[in-house]
């Protein structure tokens, strides 16, 4: 099983890209992944479909290789960060032929504030739809106050975060290989 790993956040101590190295490691052996590097994407232009950039090509074989995609992302003025947009919409075209098409995709994020980042999946959800994807059946990971969830070093700071990412990504590899999400 072939897993892409998506942080919509570009910044080196990144609560998100943190939280995803530990699903990473719960993942184990039981798939191959591989990370997505959407900083590295040119903005969407149409113009640019004729003679793709190579990150783009990149990128859209990345996601058209992966089994299931895990999207752990911030939320940015209540909504999606606009370099996760954009790499969703690059993997979007060409129309009828997108990369992500029949992908199962695993929506997770982690915030220091109370509520986490429920609002920016609002706006993912519709957005993982419309390009054809299969949203892992709740529930959407949002982790507020990850800063005291997860731990410096690596690892979670308390055995319930632990416990519950544990418990989503057993249902997530479920939902991968056979459609049928394990109970979490």
């Amino acid at each position: 099983m072939n897993l892409l790993l998506i942080s919509g956040s570009l910044r080196k101590a990144s609560l998100n890209t943190r939280l995803l190295r530990e699903v990473e490691a719960l993942v184990g052996e039981r798939a191959t992944c591989a990370w997505a590097d959407i900083g590295s994407l040119q903005l969407f232009n149409d113009d640019l479909e004729a003679d793709l950039p190579d990150s783009v090509r990149s990128f859209r074989a990345q996601v058209a290789a992966a089994d299931g995609v895990i999207v752990c992302s911030p939320e940015y003025n209540h909504s999606v960060p606009g370099v996760l947009k954009n790499a969703i919409d690059w993997a979007s075209r060409p129309p009828g032929k997108a990369a992500w098409k029949g992908k199962r995709v695993g929506l997770m994020g982690a915030s220091p504030g109370a509520v986490g980042t429920a609002r920016s999946k609002g706006h993912l959800i519709p957005v993982f739809v419309c390009v054809g994807c299969t949203l892992a059946p709740g529930p959407e990971i949002s982790i507020g106050q990850a800063h005291e969830r997860l731990a410096e070093g690596g690892g979670f700071a308390d055995d319930s975060t632990a416990a519950f990412i544990a418990k989503w990504v057993d249902s997530f590899l479920g939902f991968v290989a056979d459609g049928t999400p394990r109970p979490s």
